[in-house]
């Protein structure tokens, strides 16, 4: 495809494009078509100084037929035809720099409306408004965007600053639009990052145990939340993170069937990673649970219950 035929067609988009913002307003009035002039109305009508011909071509007082109203009528985008430029008109700077800038302003209004750098609110409140998150997950959403190649850094610092209401946008008001997202998150961490250090949090992490109703799968995320906290302060090196999250959570889960059915305290020497874990948990957890559905099913009781009616059968057999 040669720049001619580029040309015709980024021509053809800018037309369509104004035309869809401009609609033409019809009327709702109907058009009322007048009937032919015959040759014996014409000379009637006409002063008798004029002399009307015998035979009057009925195509110079032919009106317009309802399709070609109808035509006059419609949108122009319907009316729309392709461009058809000469050649020697294609090349001229004049009709290349318009073109160029259409194309140029298209791409940066789909890249803004398509970004994919999309940052929840964030004030630093207390107690924290529902609608808002917490410092540390807005903070990754912030690394995600700084990760990804396609998000320029202007657009970064842009939705951080869209992202911020006070007192956390009254701390980056002494930054301008040409600083860096890092200079923005250096700011920001001074006054809401953790000021813990990294043993510190890993002597947290290993007091962290299963709390009451907590599933087994939510355990262990909770402490793998935990756990990235420690290996972003340096109390242990990212290798051992596997291997720290599996014997923390032996330790403070309270469900010993499921670890022993697992056999997770053999896999300590060499440890799943965290999403094999959890996908191990979450299918052991559903067949203990089935397993219990079918049993309360066919028995018509749970253990505990069953356990009651023999001791109860029992002291009715001795007679009390």
């Amino acid at each position: 495809m040669d720049f001619g035929d580029i040309l015709c067609k980024e021509l053809a988009r800018i037309s369509e494009s104004i035309s869809s913002e401009t609609p033409v307003e019809t009327s709702e009035t109907p058009v009322e078509i007048e009937p032919p002039l015959t040759q014996s109305d014409i000379q009637a009508t006409a002063p008798s100084f004029v002399s009307v011909p015998t035979e009057v071509s009925q195509t110079f007082y032919r009106p317009q037929t309802g399709t070609e109203v109808r035509d006059l009528l419609s949108p122009v985008r319907e009316r729309t035809s392709p461009f058809h430029l000469p050649s020697d008109q294609l090349s001229t700077p004049e009709v290349q720099r318009v073109v160029v800038e259409h194309i140029v302003k298209s791409s940066e209004i789909s890249s803004h409306l398509h970004s994919p750098c999309k940052l929840k609110q964030f004030s630093g409140r207390l107690p924290q408004p529902t609608f808002e998150v917490d410092y540390d997950t807005w903070r990754n959403s912030v690394e995600f965007c700084l990760n990804d190649p396609s998000v320029p850094n202007s657009q970064v610092v842009r939705k951080i600053v869209e992202s911020l209401s006070p007192p956390a946008a009254n701390i980056i008001k002494s930054l301008g639009p040409q600083a860096s997202p890092k200079e923005y998150l250096t700011l920001l961490d001074s006054a809401y990052a953790t000021v813990e250090d990294g043993d510190e949090l890993f002597a947290r992490f290993l007091n962290n145990n299963q709390n009451a109703g907590e599933k087994a799968p939510d355990y262990l995320q909770r402490l793998h939340t935990a756990l990235n906290y420690v290996v972003a302060k340096g109390g242990i090196s990212a290798p051992d993170a596997d291997k720290q999250l599996l014997k923390q959570f032996c330790r403070g889960c309270w469900n010993s069937l499921l670890i022993t059915s697992l056999q997770l305290e053999q896999l300590k020497s060499k440890p799943p990673s965290f999403a094999e874990l959890l996908l191990l948990l979450r299918k052991e957890e559903d067949k203990q649970a089935n397993k219990a559905s079918r049993m309360k099913e066919h028995l018509g009781f749970t253990k505990p219950k069953a356990m009651s009616n023999v001791q109860a059968a029992h002291i009715l057999h001795r007679g009390y």
